[in-house]
């Protein structure tokens, strides 16, 4: 029994993989390192797959990005 499941479906080991990918790619769904193209599937399912299964990127990935594409450089004066 692994993760608790003792028998997994093919819908959980799809959103396993599919989960598993778009973390590797650091949430980017399209271009050469998206989950497309790492599991070897066409551009729009990992889209598809994603709304269909309800697989949501983490609030804290989408903070940090706020973060980031928001941020100021310190400036400092000596």
């Amino acid at each position: 029994m692994i993760g608790g499941v003792a028998n997994p479906t093919l819908e959980e080991k799809v959103c396993r993989g599919i989960l598993a990918a778009c973390q590797r790619a650091n949430w980017k769904l399209g271009g050469p390192r998206g989950p497309a193209a790492r599991l070897g599937l066409k551009r729009n399912t990992p889209f598809y797959k994603t709304k269909r299964l309800g697989i949501v990127r983490p609030a804290d990935d989408l903070q940090d990005l706020h973060l980031k594409a928001n941020s100021i450089p310190a400036i400092r004066f000596k």
